[in-house]
């Protein structure tokens, strides 16, 4: 299958799995959690293929990884996957994100 951003044509073959109940992010949160590194880096499409899914274009925007509530009109259900596993995010380039362990 292939997906499309911006135009730009990216092959993109999601493993399709059956979440029931979890929530979208929650691949994320599993995989950051089981992670012993204080920092780390994932491109986007890393991050598709944990979730199985395309990331929506507003993750090319910084806003889109803040940690904390900036503007409470942006619904960030994606917030908590990092936060539950003890990180925080960063957006690096347009498609690369940073996660960082929070202090504390």
């Amino acid at each position: 299958m292939l997906a499309k951003r911006d135009n730009a044509r990216v092959d993109f073959k999601p493993q399709l799995r059956d979440f029931g109940s979890m929530a979208k992010y929650d691949p994320l949160r599993s995989y950051l959690k089981r992670q012993k590194a204080d920092a780390l880096e994932l491109s986007f499409r890393e991050i598709e293929n944990l979730i199985g899914y395309l990331l929506p274009k507003s993750a090319g925007r910084p806003e889109w990884w803040a940690n904390s509530d900036g503007e409470p009109s942006v619904r960030a259900v994606q917030r908590q996957a990092w936060l539950d596993a003890g990180y925080h995010a960063r957006l690096q380039a347009e498609d690369r994100v940073a996660f960082n362990r929070a202090e504390g």
